[in-house]
């Protein structure tokens, strides 16, 4: 196999990328390195909150931990449409290497 020990990994690969680019609605970079397509959403903290006597706003990132090597809770570099967050919820990677968690602004 020429040194390959997952032949399927470079189509898993363009298949990820396919959907990221398809499904992504911003623009993020890992600790300055190169752009990738994520999925983000802001949501008005009333909606996440019932009842609670302050007004927040909820951030949420969904994207490939592939991509973010390192990244984990309370850990700096992620830029959204070049705004720098904190990761502030633990980051759980299902099988395929996708993570939904929670970012605050840095």
């Amino acid at each position: 196999m020429d040194g390959v020990m997952n032949p399927g990994a470079e189509r898993s690969a363009r298949v990820r990328g396919a959907v990221t680019r398809h499904l992504s609605n911003a623009v993020a970079t890992w600790q300055g390195g190169e752009p990738f397509g994520v999925i983000f959403t802001r949501v008005d903290g009333k909606e996440w909150m019932p009842g609670a006597p302050i007004s927040a706003e909820r951030c949420t990132v969904s994207l490939s931990v592939l991509l973010c090597h390192g990244i984990e809770e309370g850990v700096e570099g992620l830029s959204i449409n070049g705004i720098a967050y904190c990761i502030a919820s633990p980051v759980l990677p299902d099988s395929s290497g996708w993570a939904k968690f929670d970012v605050v602004e840095a």
